[in-house]
């Protein structure tokens, strides 16, 4: 007799073959598929065993003789769906290979991007939660002993499920953040990467130094990486952190260009400037997506800048006067 676990391997062997076979199977899909083979050597071994058995039912009359399925398989109606595979085997092999060749590596799933002005949340396969600003993308891959995600640009607030055995590490290029569990957001621009921390604890790599932490973290602490002024520590009220999300933009020292290419990415306006050295122009504020204009008038009165919109809703940063 099969023990409990057995049982349940092969019963997730027989619906992962056919999930992958039906061509629907979407990106957290794979990475679960993936995570699970990771899982236990014995989970690939079910996976070719049940493969096997299709080709071998393939066109035989005792297919429609076989045991009913367990009662959540058949609520999903996947194992109407092994019949089908059974005569189309050739695509779950091909499956199969772009996850166990040796020669030929996985097709790399694409991004999870998101649109300008648009803010999406979405469940990881571990149960964990990313919500992503505007013109974000994020890449994931889930291993045995580490979830892995890679910000390639934009803002991601997470909020990370336990798991001591399986470190959640966010790669922003410069820096590496790793935790266990905790509530903390990371963003990477064209000059920044910039990281802040709502619950818990994470320590931040340099990917160059071996995984040896350079910074840990705590609830309010944020550093900057600039790409021009070295590291930069500061603090927050950890309720603040990622309030983007309620479209809501706050910067300390930044330069207008960094704002402006914030702005771009939380509303249809962009900032266009009538000379490069106003973008470096340093300034601290904070301010609502629907709020630009109210920024922008607050500017020219601390600034010697002014402002206009163009016929094509583009708004030009000039030097007043």
């Amino acid at each position: 007799m099969k023990s409990p676990g057995e049982a349940k391997r092969e019963t997730m062997a027989r619906e992962w073959a056919v999930a992958l076979n039906s061509g629907e199977m979407d990106l957290a899909g794979h990475n679960a598929f993936e995570a699970w083979l990771n899982e236990d050597q014995k989970n690939l071994h079910a996976f070719e065993k049940y493969a096997a058995i299709l080709q071998t039912l393939e066109g035989s009359p005792e297919l429609s003789k076989a045991d009913s399925p367990p009662a959540h398989v058949a609520q999903h109606g996947w194992w109407r769906g092994a019949a089908a595979a059974a005569a189309s085997l050739i695509v779950v092999a091909c499956a199969a290979f772009l996850f166990f060749g040796t020669d030929t590596p996985a097709a790399k799933p694409p991004p999870i991007q998101t649109a300008a002005a648009e803010i999406r949340t979405l469940t990881l396969p571990d149960g964990s939660v990313a919500t992503l600003g505007g013109r974000s993308r994020i890449e994931t891959h889930y291993e045995a002993d580490a979830r892995r995600v890679t910000l390639l640009e934009g803002d991601a607030y997470f909020d990370v499920v336990p798991d001591k055995s399986r470190p959640f590490y966010v790669d922003a290029g410069t820096r590496v953040v790793r935790v266990v569990g905790t509530e903390f957001s990371v963003s990477r621009d064209s000059a920044a990467v910039r990281i802040a921390v709502a619950e818990g604890k994470v320590e931040v790599f340099d990917p160059e130094l071996n995984d040896v932490p350079v910074e840990a973290l705590l609830p309010g602490d944020k550093i900057e990486i600039l790409s021009k002024k070295g590291i930069t520590r500061s603090t927050v009220e950890p309720a603040s952190v990622g309030r983007w999300r309620q479209g809501w933009l706050s910067f300390r020292d930044a330069s207008l260009g960094e704002i402006a290419e914030s702005i771009e990415r939380y509303s249809n306006t962009r900032l266009r400037f009538a000379s490069t050295d106003l973008e470096e122009t340093r300034v601290t504020a904070s301010f609502g997506v629907d709020d630009i204009e109210q920024f922008l008038a607050a500017l020219e009165g601390s600034h010697d800048i002014a402002w206009s919109r163009a016929d094509n809703g583009d708004i030009l940063i000039r030097k007043a006067g």
